[in-house]
């Protein structure tokens, strides 16, 4: 193989690359030979849209036609957002991570509305790393806005740098008990938390907001 043809396989190459990261509308000149599955697949999306729009209560039935008309259109990114908005609301972070990472990468301008979301998601999906590079991120954003922004806006956006920077210090904790074994002392915390009955297995949730234990309390 020639370099003449290695440069024409390497160019081939970006241009897919490139191609598979743009934002694709729903429309007759991205698909000119599949009209009937356009159509079906823009119906998909509207419904979604309207159950979207109907709340909490219907974001299953949003995320059903949604998912349809991603079979169709996987490189629209304000579905991509909205169906990771979904999986977000129902606690489904996992798969939240995926199409907010995918939205943000087709479409920039949702970079600022999913950032937050797409680091939780991380975090809580027990991606840490992930988690703390997005949240960084966050704070970033935050900070490039805070000179231009009016005193009321000035103080949301200190209070999420400091809910970034909790974030961050929270995964790094993750990080840290998930990285060695621990040799673990059971103490009793007192009459707020503990009986004098057995309690056993205590655990936190990764946002370490929650204890949640047994106990054989009589």
């Amino acid at each position: 193989m020639n370099i003449k043809q290695l440069t024409v396989i390497i160019l081939l190459l970006l241009r897919s690359l490139i191609t598979y990261s743009q934002h694709v509308e729903f429309k007759e000149e991205n698909f000119p030979h599949n009209k009937q599955l356009l159509k079906k697949a823009i119906g998909n999306y509207e419904r979604g849209n309207k159950y979207y729009g109907q709340g909490f209560k219907y974001y299953e039935k949003a995320l059903d036609s949604y998912l349809k008309a991603f079979d169709f259109n996987p490189n629209h990114a304000l579905l991509n957002y909205q169906i990771g908005n979904i999986y977000y609301a129902l606690n489904d972070k996992l798969q939240a991570a995926v199409y907010l990472e995918k939205a943000i990468a087709l479409d920039p301008s949702h970079k600022e509305t999913a950032l937050f979301q797409l680091a939780e998601s991380y975090h809580l999906s027990g991606q840490f790393n992930k988690a703390i590079q997005k949240y960084r991120e966050v704070v970033l954003l935050a900070q490039r806005d805070l000179d231009k922004a009016k005193k009321k806006d000035k103080m949301a956006l200190l209070a999420d740098i400091r809910l970034c920077n909790l974030r961050i210090q929270q995964c790094e904790n993750g990080l840290a008990l998930a990285k060695d074994t621990l040799f673990v002392v059971y103490e009793n915390l007192g009459k707020k938390v503990n009986s004098k009955y057995p309690d056993y297995t205590a655990v936190v949730n990764k946002d370490e907001t929650l204890l949640i234990f047994t106990s054989r309390r009589l």
